[in-house]
């Protein structure tokens, strides 16, 4: 079961029936992006994936400002608040944390498993870790970091799930006051960041979640999975608003807009698609990518989405038009 449930990483296992082995002689592998993310101001992008390294582009320009090398492939990278850092995830049981004008590494975090994805907190001085579990024979558990001393603040270990499904974190998103963490797992788990304590759990896709995206305000969640269904929850009371067909693919990819008003889906075949967070209505479809669109994220106005993804590229899209800004390669 652990090597059915790796994410992107473990390809092989995704290219079956897809064509994608012919597809994979076309995009080394050493090419595909695993993770794009915008600045806080939304001048610039953060990339990496298997090319083993962080890459920072230009938004305005589409130009690479810096590029640094990354000891093993990239599954998750995030912005610092303030836009001066990033923290860094990969399957070797690490967090990095990086200076981004220079490309040094500042420090190192041992996470004890497979780290799936990785999170500032909004002060800026806290990092959280996520990842393990039944893949790598770690833990499945969410770490809290004192990111200035490396100490350990806190540990959340993943609750079993209701129906004894196993499995590890595959993906975790902050609310944007930073109160509320929503982690994919065997089911979906609301946690208070201040207590440390299990606000709500849902019950999960099966065979299991991939991905998960909170709404700013918390009082949405997200998720999407390998039963090829969005399901749109609201966290008060358990309610799913709308589970959404999403054809005969997996999805890989999620992300709610600032204003709580839209999100978009990522899926296998390199399509995203744009619905309303109120009532899952689809609102728009754009065939983007050739192959897995392993990355979603809305700049901070909410105009610009960039994707990442297996073809080799990270593209900015015009979120009203549904136009391709630009190509980043």
């Amino acid at each position: 079961m652990a090597g059915k449930r790796v994410r992107s990483v473990v390809a092989c296992c995704l290219l079956v029936g897809l064509g994608a082995s012919v597809f994979a002689q076309r995009v080394p592998q050493s090419q595909w992006f695993y993770c794009a993310r915008f600045s806080p101001d939304g001048t610039q992008i953060l990339s990496g994936g298997a090319s083993r390294k962080i890459q920072l582009w230009d938004v305005k320009t589409g130009r690479e400002v810096i590029a640094f090398d990354h000891p093993g492939w990239l599954h998750t990278v995030a912005f610092s608040p303030d836009g001066k850092q990033a923290l860094s995830g990969t399957r070797n049981r690490t967090m990095r944390l990086w200076d981004l004008a220079t490309g040094r590494m500042l420090r190192e975090f041992n996470h004890g498993g497979w780290v799936t994805t990785v999170l500032f907190l909004p002060d800026g001085k806290r990092g959280i870790s996520l990842g393990g579990g039944e893949r790598d024979k770690g833990e499945a558990a969410v770490r809290v970091w004192d990111l200035e001393t490396g100490r350990e603040l806190r540990k959340l270990t993943l609750p079993a799930a209701a129906d004894g499904t196993a499995g590890g974190v595959n993906d975790g998103s902050l609310s944007a006051d930073g109160k509320l963490l929503a982690v994919a797992g065997p089911d979906t788990v609301i946690w208070d960041m201040e207590t440390g304590d299990v606000v709500k759990t849902f019950p999960g896709h099966r065979p299991f979640t991939w991905v998960i995206a909170l709404s700013p305000d918390g009082e949405t969640v997200v998720t999407g999975g390998t039963d090829e269904r969005v399901r749109v929850t609201r966290v008060k009371d358990g309610r799913v608003v709308k589970p959404l067909p999403q054809g005969t693919r997996e999805i890989r990819s999620l992300a709610v807009s600032p204003d709580g008003k839209v999100f978009a889906v990522g899926v296998l075949d390199g399509t995203i698609t744009f619905h309303s967070l109120r009532t899952g209505e689809r609102r728009g479809r754009i065939k983007a990518h050739q192959f897995i669109v392993s990355s979603l994220d809305f700049s901070g106005d909410g105009k610009l989405l960039v994707s990442g993804a297996f073809d080799g590229t990270v593209k900015l899209w015009n979120v009203r038009t549904g136009k391709l800004v630009r190509s980043l390669q």
